[in-house]
């Protein structure tokens, strides 16, 4: 009995390390496209993400 607890707790704690290393790797791209994002913007905005420096196209 004992033995079959922590087998399956074994298991549950395997899944659950899959999953976290899962959404760490999308949190950790979703932190590398945020990045890659402004310096764009910074790129195109001459160093500046505000929103009222963006061109509006109708100069």
């Amino acid at each position: 009995m004992y033995e079959e607890i922590r087998q399956s707790g074994q298991e549950a704690l395997t899944q659950l390390l899959k999953v976290y290393e899962i959404l760490q790797g999308y949190e950790d791209r979703k932190i590398r496209q945020k990045k890659s994002r402004f310096s764009l913007k910074q790129i195109f905005y001459n160093g500046s993400i505000s929103e009222q420096d963006k061109p509006t196209g109708t100069e």
